[in-house]
């Protein structure tokens, strides 16, 4: 169930999110997989999904097997926010009603994880332009939680972090 919601190695190879979903509904309503699963890091499928921004998943989880993962017992709020990934979060506000000023710690040190990586000097092309796609959806992200909280975005917290 772990490779449903982990990154593809190429956009060319990219699994469309309304697959995965098809896939993990198979797998838990036909074929009896255990949603509550905790892999090693003692981390659910929901905590996965929310890593790697598969938002059809988490609202999967979340709208059809509410009963089994809940959202306030789980990660996906936090690896959400520190991994930047938009869709999710503004699902997650808006429609789950996460408060936004409990996600801006896990922001700011997605802020400064993020730049300590862009400023390790051996890193190869390949790493490089995952480091680019992460710093635009950092911009995005930071943006958009900007704009709900305004004057109490705290950019210098952002800058002491680095």
């Amino acid at each position: 169930m772990l490779l449903i919601c982990e990154v593809d190695s190429s956009d060319e190879n990219e699994i469309d999110d309304s697959k995965r979903v098809e896939i993990l509904k198979f797998l838990i309503d036909e074929a009896g997989a255990d949603v509550t699963f905790t892999f090693e890091d003692q981390e659910t499928l929901l905590d996965v999904a929310g890593w790697y921004g598969r938002l059809g998943v988490v609202k999967y989880i979340l709208e059809e097997k509410k009963d089994t993962l809940k959202l306030e017992e789980s990660c996906v709020a936090i690896n959400t926010a520190m991994n930047f990934r938009y869709d999710l979060l503004v699902y997650l506000i808006d429609k789950q009603d996460v408060p936004v000023r409990t996600l801006m710690g896990d922001f700011y040190y997605g802020v400064m994880k993020s730049k300590e990586l862009e400023r390790e000097s051996w890193r190869s092309l390949a790493r490089i332009q995952e480091d680019n796609q992460r710093a635009a959806r950092r911009t995005i992200v930071k943006a958009y939680l900007k704009g709900i909280i305004g004057v109490d975005y705290d950019s210098d917290n952002e800058e002491e972090e680095e």
